[in-house]
Protein backbone atom coordinates (compact mmCIF):
# COMPACT_ATOMS: atom_id res chain seq x y z
CA UNK A 1 0.00 0.00 0.00
CA UNK A 2 1.31 3.44 -0.93
CA UNK A 3 1.08 6.04 1.79
CA UNK A 4 -1.40 8.81 0.98
CA UNK A 5 0.57 11.46 2.85
CA UNK A 6 3.71 10.24 1.13
CA UNK A 7 2.13 10.61 -2.31
CA UNK A 8 0.78 14.09 -1.70
CA UNK A 9 3.98 15.25 -0.02
CA UNK A 10 5.89 14.08 -3.08
CA UNK A 11 3.53 15.89 -5.43
CA UNK A 12 3.55 19.15 -3.45
CA UNK A 13 7.32 19.23 -3.22
CA UNK A 14 7.80 18.32 -6.88
CA UNK A 15 5.54 21.13 -8.08
CA UNK A 16 7.04 23.71 -5.70
CA UNK A 17 10.64 22.87 -6.52
CA UNK A 18 10.32 22.88 -10.33
CA UNK A 19 8.76 26.31 -10.75
CA UNK A 20 10.41 28.32 -7.96
CA UNK A 21 13.07 30.85 -8.96
CA UNK A 22 16.50 29.89 -7.81
CA UNK A 23 17.14 33.24 -6.14
CA UNK A 24 13.71 33.74 -4.58
CA UNK A 25 12.38 32.81 -1.19
CA UNK A 26 11.36 29.15 -1.01
CA UNK A 27 7.62 28.53 -1.24
CA UNK A 28 5.84 26.98 1.71
CA UNK A 29 5.29 23.23 1.56
CA UNK A 30 1.64 22.40 1.43
CA UNK A 31 0.29 18.87 1.73
CA UNK A 32 -2.92 18.64 -0.23
CA UNK A 33 -5.64 16.54 1.43
CA UNK A 34 -6.31 13.35 -0.54
CA UNK A 35 -9.40 13.44 -2.73
CA UNK A 36 -9.74 9.68 -3.00
CA UNK A 37 -8.54 6.58 -1.21
CA UNK A 38 -5.42 5.07 -2.77
CA UNK A 39 -5.87 1.33 -2.63
CA UNK A 40 -3.25 -1.38 -2.64
CA UNK A 41 -3.12 -3.41 -5.83
CA UNK A 42 -3.37 -7.22 -5.46
CA UNK A 43 -0.35 -9.27 -6.34
CA UNK A 44 -0.59 -10.77 -9.83
CA UNK A 45 0.91 -13.99 -8.50
CA UNK A 46 -1.72 -15.80 -6.44
CA UNK A 47 0.70 -18.58 -5.56
CA UNK A 48 3.26 -16.35 -3.84
CA UNK A 49 5.02 -17.90 -0.90
CA UNK A 50 4.32 -17.24 2.76
CA UNK A 51 7.66 -15.48 2.97
CA UNK A 52 6.67 -13.10 0.18
CA UNK A 53 3.36 -12.41 1.89
CA UNK A 54 5.20 -11.68 5.12
CA UNK A 55 7.51 -9.24 3.37
CA UNK A 56 4.55 -7.54 1.69
CA UNK A 57 2.80 -7.26 5.04
CA UNK A 58 5.94 -5.79 6.57
CA UNK A 59 5.94 -3.11 3.85
CA UNK A 60 2.28 -2.42 4.56
CA UNK A 61 2.99 -1.93 8.25
CA UNK A 62 5.91 0.39 7.54
CA UNK A 63 3.88 2.53 5.16
CA UNK A 64 0.96 2.75 7.55
CA UNK A 65 3.24 3.89 10.34
CA UNK A 66 5.03 6.38 8.09
CA UNK A 67 1.66 7.65 6.86
CA UNK A 68 0.52 8.21 10.43
CA UNK A 69 3.75 9.89 11.54
CA UNK A 70 3.79 12.28 8.57
CA UNK A 71 0.15 13.11 9.21
CA UNK A 72 0.97 13.99 12.80
CA UNK A 73 3.60 16.57 11.71
CA UNK A 74 0.88 18.95 10.56
CA UNK A 75 2.95 19.64 7.43
CA UNK A 76 5.94 21.05 9.31
CA UNK A 77 8.97 20.56 7.00
CA UNK A 78 11.40 20.23 9.93
CA UNK A 79 9.22 17.56 11.55
CA UNK A 80 8.75 15.72 8.24
CA UNK A 81 12.53 15.68 7.86
CA UNK A 82 12.92 14.04 11.26
CA UNK A 83 10.20 11.45 10.51
CA UNK A 84 11.76 10.48 7.19
CA UNK A 85 15.28 10.34 8.62
CA UNK A 86 14.15 8.16 11.51
CA UNK A 87 12.36 5.87 9.05
CA UNK A 88 15.50 5.56 6.91
CA UNK A 89 17.64 4.81 9.96
CA UNK A 90 15.29 2.08 11.16
CA UNK A 91 14.74 0.63 7.68
CA UNK A 92 17.90 1.27 5.60
CA UNK A 93 16.73 -1.14 2.89
CA UNK A 94 13.28 0.41 2.60
CA UNK A 95 11.89 -0.24 -0.92
CA UNK A 96 11.13 3.47 -1.29
CA UNK A 97 14.63 4.52 -0.25
CA UNK A 98 15.29 6.43 -3.48
CA UNK A 99 11.99 8.32 -3.26
CA UNK A 100 12.55 9.21 0.39
CA UNK A 101 16.08 10.41 -0.38
CA UNK A 102 14.75 12.72 -3.10
CA UNK A 103 12.15 14.06 -0.67
CA UNK A 104 14.78 14.61 2.00
CA UNK A 105 16.91 16.49 -0.51
CA UNK A 106 14.01 18.68 -1.63
CA UNK A 107 12.92 19.53 1.89
CA UNK A 108 16.55 20.35 2.74
CA UNK A 109 16.58 22.77 -0.19
CA UNK A 110 13.33 24.34 1.02
CA UNK A 111 14.82 24.73 4.50
CA UNK A 112 18.18 25.95 3.14
CA UNK A 113 19.86 23.29 5.26
CA UNK A 114 23.33 23.14 3.68
CA UNK A 115 24.49 20.10 5.62
CA UNK A 116 21.49 18.03 4.59
CA UNK A 117 21.58 19.35 1.05
CA UNK A 118 25.10 18.00 0.78
CA UNK A 119 24.12 14.78 2.57
CA UNK A 120 21.14 13.86 0.39
CA UNK A 121 21.52 16.02 -2.72
CA UNK A 122 24.19 14.12 -4.70
CA UNK A 123 22.41 10.80 -4.18
CA UNK A 124 19.09 12.32 -5.28
CA UNK A 125 20.67 13.85 -8.39
CA UNK A 126 22.47 10.64 -9.31
CA UNK A 127 19.11 8.93 -8.87
CA UNK A 128 17.60 11.09 -11.60
CA UNK A 129 16.41 14.30 -9.91
CA UNK A 130 16.84 17.40 -12.06
CA UNK A 131 15.23 19.80 -9.59
CA UNK A 132 16.82 23.18 -10.48
CA UNK A 133 17.23 24.42 -6.93
CA UNK A 134 18.67 21.10 -5.82
CA UNK A 135 21.22 21.17 -8.66
CA UNK A 136 22.04 24.77 -7.77
CA UNK A 137 22.55 24.27 -4.04
CA UNK A 138 24.43 20.97 -4.35
CA UNK A 139 26.74 22.48 -6.95
CA UNK A 140 27.45 25.43 -4.64
CA UNK A 141 28.12 23.12 -1.68
CA UNK A 142 30.56 21.06 -3.75
CA UNK A 143 32.35 24.19 -4.96
CA UNK A 144 32.92 25.22 -1.35
CA UNK A 145 34.58 21.89 -0.55
CA UNK A 146 37.15 22.53 -3.26
CA UNK A 147 38.75 19.08 -3.63
CA UNK A 148 39.14 17.61 -7.11
CA UNK A 149 36.32 15.07 -6.81
CA UNK A 150 33.90 17.68 -5.46
CA UNK A 151 34.86 20.18 -8.16
CA UNK A 152 34.26 17.67 -10.94
CA UNK A 153 30.86 16.84 -9.48
CA UNK A 154 30.08 20.57 -9.12
CA UNK A 155 30.94 21.02 -12.79
CA UNK A 156 28.79 18.05 -13.78
CA UNK A 157 25.78 19.25 -11.82
CA UNK A 158 26.32 22.85 -12.91
CA UNK A 159 26.27 21.77 -16.56
CA UNK A 160 23.08 19.79 -15.89
CA UNK A 161 21.53 22.92 -14.43
CA UNK A 162 22.64 24.98 -17.44
CA UNK A 163 21.00 22.43 -19.74
CA UNK A 164 17.83 22.49 -17.66
CA UNK A 165 17.61 26.30 -17.67
CA UNK A 166 18.41 26.49 -21.39
CA UNK A 167 15.48 24.17 -22.00
CA UNK A 168 13.18 26.25 -19.79
CA UNK A 169 14.26 29.43 -21.52
CA UNK A 170 13.75 27.98 -25.01
CA UNK A 171 10.32 26.71 -24.01
CA UNK A 172 9.30 30.15 -22.77
CA UNK A 173 10.61 31.92 -25.87
CA UNK A 174 8.81 29.52 -28.22
CA UNK A 175 5.44 29.74 -26.47
CA UNK A 176 2.62 31.23 -28.52
CA UNK A 177 0.38 34.01 -27.29
CA UNK A 178 0.73 36.22 -24.27
CA UNK A 179 0.43 35.18 -20.63
CA UNK A 180 0.41 37.69 -17.76
CA UNK A 181 3.79 37.84 -16.08
CA UNK A 182 5.60 35.95 -18.82
CA UNK A 183 8.33 38.59 -19.02
CA UNK A 184 9.02 38.36 -15.29
CA UNK A 185 9.24 34.57 -15.53
CA UNK A 186 11.67 34.79 -18.44
CA UNK A 187 13.78 37.30 -16.52
CA UNK A 188 13.98 34.93 -13.54
CA UNK A 189 14.87 32.03 -15.84
CA UNK A 190 17.67 34.02 -17.44
CA UNK A 191 18.92 35.14 -14.05
CA UNK A 192 19.03 31.50 -12.98
CA UNK A 193 20.78 30.54 -16.21
CA UNK A 194 23.51 33.14 -15.75
CA UNK A 195 23.94 31.99 -12.15
CA UNK A 196 24.41 28.40 -13.32
CA UNK A 197 26.91 29.53 -15.97
CA UNK A 198 28.90 31.44 -13.33
CA UNK A 199 29.05 28.29 -11.19
CA UNK A 200 30.26 26.31 -14.20
CA UNK A 201 32.91 28.97 -14.80
CA UNK A 202 34.07 28.78 -11.18
CA UNK A 203 34.30 25.00 -11.25
CA UNK A 204 36.28 25.12 -14.49
CA UNK A 205 38.52 27.86 -13.12
CA UNK A 206 39.34 25.87 -9.97
CA UNK A 207 40.06 22.83 -12.13
CA UNK A 208 42.51 24.91 -14.20
CA UNK A 209 40.26 24.89 -17.28
CA UNK A 210 40.32 28.65 -17.79
CA UNK A 211 39.33 28.75 -21.47
CA UNK A 212 36.20 26.75 -20.69
CA UNK A 213 35.57 29.05 -17.73
CA UNK A 214 35.79 32.09 -20.00
CA UNK A 215 33.27 30.62 -22.46
CA UNK A 216 30.79 30.05 -19.64
CA UNK A 217 31.18 33.47 -18.04
CA UNK A 218 31.04 35.23 -21.44
CA UNK A 219 27.69 33.56 -22.11
CA UNK A 220 26.48 34.52 -18.64
CA UNK A 221 27.37 38.16 -19.33
CA UNK A 222 25.41 38.15 -22.59
CA UNK A 223 22.35 36.36 -21.16
CA UNK A 224 21.99 38.51 -18.05
CA UNK A 225 24.57 41.25 -17.40
CA UNK A 226 25.25 41.33 -13.66
CA UNK A 227 27.88 42.67 -11.30
CA UNK A 228 28.69 39.14 -10.11
CA UNK A 229 29.14 37.92 -13.67
CA UNK A 230 31.44 40.80 -14.56
CA UNK A 231 33.58 40.23 -11.48
CA UNK A 232 33.87 36.51 -12.26
CA UNK A 233 34.83 37.38 -15.82
CA UNK A 234 37.59 39.66 -14.50
CA UNK A 235 38.99 36.79 -12.40
CA UNK A 236 39.03 34.38 -15.34
CA UNK A 237 40.71 36.92 -17.63
CA UNK A 238 43.31 37.63 -14.97
CA UNK A 239 44.13 33.92 -14.71
CA UNK A 240 44.61 33.88 -18.46
CA UNK A 241 47.08 36.75 -18.15
CA UNK A 242 44.81 39.18 -20.02
CA UNK A 243 45.11 41.93 -17.42
CA UNK A 244 43.87 44.85 -19.51
CA UNK A 245 40.68 42.96 -20.38
CA UNK A 246 40.33 41.90 -16.76
CA UNK A 247 40.48 45.57 -15.74
CA UNK A 248 37.75 46.39 -18.27
CA UNK A 249 35.60 43.58 -16.86
CA UNK A 250 36.06 45.03 -13.35
CA UNK A 251 34.99 48.42 -14.72
CA UNK A 252 31.94 46.70 -16.21
CA UNK A 253 31.14 45.33 -12.76
CA UNK A 254 31.45 48.82 -11.26
CA UNK A 255 29.17 50.48 -13.82
CA UNK A 256 26.56 47.85 -14.68
CA UNK A 257 23.05 48.77 -13.55
CA UNK A 258 22.36 45.63 -11.51
CA UNK A 259 19.29 46.05 -9.31
CA UNK A 260 20.16 42.92 -7.34
CA UNK A 261 23.57 44.18 -6.24
CA UNK A 262 24.30 45.85 -2.89
CA UNK A 263 26.62 48.63 -1.75
CA UNK A 264 29.04 45.92 -0.58
CA UNK A 265 29.03 44.46 -4.09
CA UNK A 266 29.88 47.89 -5.50
CA UNK A 267 32.70 48.21 -3.04
CA UNK A 268 34.06 44.86 -4.16
CA UNK A 269 33.98 46.06 -7.76
CA UNK A 270 35.81 49.25 -6.84
CA UNK A 271 38.48 47.31 -4.96
CA UNK A 272 38.84 44.99 -7.92
CA UNK A 273 39.45 47.99 -10.19
CA UNK A 274 42.29 49.22 -7.97
CA UNK A 275 43.72 45.72 -7.64
CA UNK A 276 43.92 45.14 -11.38
CA UNK A 277 45.14 48.60 -12.36
CA UNK A 278 48.77 47.91 -11.45
CA UNK A 279 48.73 44.54 -13.19
CA UNK A 280 47.43 46.22 -16.35
CA UNK A 281 50.01 49.03 -16.00
CA UNK A 282 47.27 51.62 -15.66
CA UNK A 283 48.00 54.53 -13.32
CA UNK A 284 44.42 55.81 -13.07
CA UNK A 285 41.79 53.03 -13.33
CA UNK A 286 39.00 55.62 -13.50
CA UNK A 287 39.87 56.20 -17.19
CA UNK A 288 38.26 52.80 -17.85
CA UNK A 289 34.99 53.70 -16.13
CA UNK A 290 33.34 55.94 -18.76
CA UNK A 291 33.94 53.49 -21.63
CA UNK A 292 32.59 50.74 -19.37
CA UNK A 293 29.51 52.85 -18.65
CA UNK A 294 28.82 53.21 -22.38
CA UNK A 295 29.50 49.51 -22.93
CA UNK A 296 27.22 48.23 -20.18
CA UNK A 297 24.53 50.79 -20.97
CA UNK A 298 24.40 49.60 -24.58
CA UNK A 299 24.26 45.96 -23.51
CA UNK A 300 21.44 46.60 -21.04
CA UNK A 301 19.47 48.69 -23.52
CA UNK A 302 19.73 45.88 -26.08
CA UNK A 303 18.51 43.38 -23.48
CA UNK A 304 15.64 45.64 -22.39
CA UNK A 305 14.59 46.01 -26.03
CA UNK A 306 14.60 42.25 -26.44
CA UNK A 307 12.58 41.77 -23.24
CA UNK A 308 10.04 44.45 -24.25
CA UNK A 309 9.50 42.67 -27.56
CA UNK A 310 8.79 39.48 -25.62
CA UNK A 311 6.61 41.20 -23.00
CA UNK A 312 5.75 44.86 -23.72
CA UNK A 313 4.63 45.39 -20.13
CA UNK A 314 7.63 43.94 -18.31
CA UNK A 315 9.38 47.26 -17.72
CA UNK A 316 6.26 49.40 -17.30
CA UNK A 317 6.52 51.75 -14.34
CA UNK A 318 3.15 53.50 -14.71
CA UNK A 319 -0.33 52.48 -15.92
CA UNK A 320 0.01 54.53 -19.11
CA UNK A 321 3.09 52.53 -20.14
CA UNK A 322 1.07 49.32 -20.45
CA UNK A 323 -0.15 47.82 -23.71
CA UNK A 324 -3.32 45.76 -23.29
CA UNK A 325 -4.65 42.90 -25.44
CA UNK A 326 -8.22 43.23 -26.73
CA UNK A 327 -10.65 40.34 -26.63
CA UNK A 328 -11.60 40.93 -30.25
CA UNK A 329 -7.98 41.26 -31.33
CA UNK A 330 -5.48 44.07 -31.48
CA UNK A 331 -3.77 46.08 -28.78
CA UNK A 332 -4.65 49.14 -26.74
CA UNK A 333 -1.70 51.35 -25.71
CA UNK A 334 -2.73 52.84 -22.40
CA UNK A 335 -0.72 55.91 -23.35
CA UNK A 336 -3.63 56.78 -25.68
CA UNK A 337 -5.71 57.35 -22.54
CA UNK A 338 -3.59 60.25 -21.31
CA UNK A 339 -5.73 63.32 -20.67
CA UNK A 340 -8.82 61.24 -19.93
CA UNK A 341 -10.31 59.85 -16.73
CA UNK A 342 -10.08 56.08 -16.98
CA UNK A 343 -12.32 53.70 -15.02
CA UNK A 344 -10.84 50.20 -14.80
CA UNK A 345 -13.18 47.34 -13.90
CA UNK A 346 -11.22 44.23 -12.89
CA UNK A 347 -13.53 41.20 -13.06
CA UNK A 348 -13.55 37.47 -13.86
CA UNK A 349 -15.96 34.89 -15.28
CA UNK A 350 -15.84 32.89 -12.03
CA UNK A 351 -16.71 35.90 -9.87
CA UNK A 352 -20.31 35.84 -8.59
CA UNK A 353 -20.22 39.39 -7.15
CA UNK A 354 -19.03 40.65 -10.56
CA UNK A 355 -22.35 39.54 -12.05
CA UNK A 356 -24.19 41.47 -9.34
CA UNK A 357 -22.05 44.57 -9.87
CA UNK A 358 -22.27 44.56 -13.67
CA UNK A 359 -25.72 46.18 -14.13
CA UNK A 360 -24.79 48.83 -11.56
CA UNK A 361 -21.58 49.51 -13.45
CA UNK A 362 -23.61 49.89 -16.65
CA UNK A 363 -25.76 52.54 -14.97
CA UNK A 364 -22.63 54.56 -14.20
CA UNK A 365 -21.42 54.17 -17.79
CA UNK A 366 -24.74 55.48 -19.09
CA UNK A 367 -24.36 58.60 -16.93
CA UNK A 368 -21.10 59.51 -18.65
CA UNK A 369 -21.80 58.19 -22.16
CA UNK A 370 -21.74 61.68 -23.64
CA UNK A 371 -18.54 62.72 -21.89
CA UNK A 372 -15.59 61.93 -24.15
CA UNK A 373 -13.20 62.66 -21.27
CA UNK A 374 -14.31 59.51 -19.42
CA UNK A 375 -13.34 56.01 -20.62
CA UNK A 376 -14.55 52.74 -19.11
CA UNK A 377 -12.31 49.69 -19.56
CA UNK A 378 -13.39 46.20 -18.51
CA UNK A 379 -10.35 44.05 -17.67
CA UNK A 380 -10.77 40.28 -17.47
CA UNK A 381 -8.44 38.66 -14.95
CA UNK A 382 -9.21 35.08 -16.08
CA UNK A 383 -6.17 32.89 -16.45
CA UNK A 384 -8.00 30.77 -19.04
CA UNK A 385 -8.82 33.34 -21.68
CA UNK A 386 -10.84 30.89 -23.76
CA UNK A 387 -13.62 31.14 -21.18
CA UNK A 388 -14.15 34.88 -21.55
CA UNK A 389 -15.84 35.23 -24.95
CA UNK A 390 -18.41 32.42 -24.42
CA UNK A 391 -19.20 33.87 -21.00
CA UNK A 392 -19.84 37.33 -22.45
CA UNK A 393 -22.10 35.82 -25.09
CA UNK A 394 -24.12 33.90 -22.49
CA UNK A 395 -24.46 36.97 -20.29
CA UNK A 396 -25.13 39.22 -23.29
CA UNK A 397 -22.43 41.62 -22.12
CA UNK A 398 -20.32 43.87 -24.32
CA UNK A 399 -17.26 42.24 -25.88
CA UNK A 400 -15.26 45.44 -25.52
CA UNK A 401 -13.03 43.73 -22.98
CA UNK A 402 -9.31 43.80 -22.33
CA UNK A 403 -7.21 40.96 -20.98
CA UNK A 404 -5.17 41.58 -17.86
CA UNK A 405 -1.65 41.70 -19.30
CA UNK A 406 -0.03 42.38 -15.95
CA UNK A 407 -1.93 45.56 -15.07
CA UNK A 408 -3.73 43.83 -12.20
CA UNK A 409 -0.41 42.74 -10.72
CA UNK A 410 0.93 46.27 -11.15
CA UNK A 411 -1.99 47.61 -9.09
CA UNK A 412 -1.75 44.62 -6.69
CA UNK A 413 -5.37 43.72 -7.30
CA UNK A 414 -6.00 40.82 -4.93
CA UNK A 415 -9.79 40.79 -4.78
CA UNK A 416 -12.40 40.72 -7.52
CA UNK A 417 -14.26 42.90 -8.40
CA UNK A 418 -12.03 45.93 -8.00
CA UNK A 419 -12.67 49.31 -9.62
CA UNK A 420 -9.82 51.79 -10.08
CA UNK A 421 -10.23 55.37 -11.31
CA UNK A 422 -7.23 57.03 -12.97
CA UNK A 423 -6.99 60.80 -13.30
CA UNK A 424 -6.04 62.60 -16.50
CA UNK A 425 -2.32 62.05 -15.90
CA UNK A 426 -2.73 58.33 -15.33
CA UNK A 427 -2.35 58.43 -11.56
CA UNK A 428 -4.71 56.50 -9.27
CA UNK A 429 -7.47 58.82 -8.10
CA UNK A 430 -9.48 56.22 -6.20
CA UNK A 431 -9.69 52.50 -5.64
CA UNK A 432 -12.78 50.45 -4.76
CA UNK A 433 -12.14 46.80 -3.81
CA UNK A 434 -15.52 45.11 -3.79
CA UNK A 435 -18.69 47.22 -3.77
CA UNK A 436 -21.69 48.24 -1.68
CA UNK A 437 -24.73 47.46 -3.88
CA UNK A 438 -26.97 50.22 -2.49
CA UNK A 439 -24.31 52.91 -2.87
CA UNK A 440 -22.06 51.72 -5.72
CA UNK A 441 -23.59 53.85 -8.49
CA UNK A 442 -23.39 57.08 -6.49
CA UNK A 443 -19.97 56.32 -5.02
CA UNK A 444 -18.36 55.59 -8.40
CA UNK A 445 -20.09 58.56 -10.05
CA UNK A 446 -18.78 60.90 -7.35
CA UNK A 447 -15.24 59.59 -7.74
CA UNK A 448 -15.32 60.03 -11.50
CA UNK A 449 -16.57 63.60 -11.13
CA UNK A 450 -13.82 64.25 -8.58
CA UNK A 451 -11.17 63.01 -11.03
CA UNK A 452 -12.65 65.19 -13.80
CA UNK A 453 -12.28 68.33 -11.72
CA UNK A 454 -8.61 67.76 -10.92
CA UNK A 455 -5.98 69.44 -13.06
Amino acid sequence: MISRHFLFLSLALAIAAVVAPLAGAPPAIKITPPSAEVKAQPSPDASSSAASNARAMEGFDLDSKLDQEIGETGGSPADILRVLERHMKLHPECPKKAEITRLLARISVEQRDKARVFQYGPTAIEGGSDDPRLLDQVSRALLERGDSESLNKALKYGLSLVTRMHGERNSQLSSKGYEPGQGRRLEETEFALQGALIQVARANEKLGQNEDALKAVDEAWQVYPSLEGALERSHVLERLGRHSEALDAAADAFTVDDQRSTSKDRQRARERLSELASKASVVDPSVRVLPAWDRTRGLLEARNKRMREYDPNLLATSPLEFTMSKLEGGLLPMSSMKGKVVVLDFWATWCGPCRVQHPLYEVVKSRFKNNSDVVFLAVSTDEDRSLVKPYLERQKWSKEVLYDDGLGSFFRVNSIPTTIVLDRSGEVNSRMPGFVPDRFVEMLSERINSALTQN
